[in-house]
């Protein structure tokens, strides 16, 4: 990636027939180091948009939904609370696909990136609210627990 951009002058601006750039694209098994320099590019907007309003953080997690997806906000150039064309946040979508007993990607997004939990889609639901499983008595959703 470092030599395609530096030396063979690679636009990384350049947008697909989706209005995608390579960060909504880029591979998430490359290796780590590759895709924190892609992200860290100094020409390259992290938050833009692709024709379903998402900003390449929205579009990775989609593809991949995993909290490996979360590393991209280390270079600290994406907007965690940046909304899709529905509304929803990158904290909704994690939420969304939360299983009882799962709760490392909502605490990673509000604990280390803090993440606003207050942000209504347009359906006015929190991301707290869009959470899919049921809170049972065993299970006290915590959200600021460690």
């Amino acid at each position: 990636a470092k030599y395609l951009v530096e030396v063979c002058c690679v636009d990384v601006a350049v947008r697909d027939y989706k209005d995608n750039t390579v960060l909504h694209d880029i591979p998430f098994e490359s290796r780590h180091e590759v895709v924190q320099y892609v992200a860290r590019i100094p020409n390259i907007d992290t938050n833009t948009t692709n024709r379903d309003d998402e900003n390449p953080l929205h579009a990775i997690y989609s593809l991949h939904e995993d909290h490996p997806a979360l590393r991209l906000l280390d270079s600290g150039r994406y907007d965690v609370n940046a909304q899709d064309r529905d509304g929803n946040t990158l904290l909704h979508r994690v939420c969304g696909e939360a299983s009882e007993g799962d709760s490392s990607g909502y605490k990673t997004l509000l604990q280390v990136y803090d993440a606003d939990f207050t942000i209504k889609n347009n359906e006015g639901k929190t991301a707290l609210e869009c959470i899919r499983y049921h809170i049972t008595e065993s299970y006290t959703f915590e959200p600021f627990a460690t």
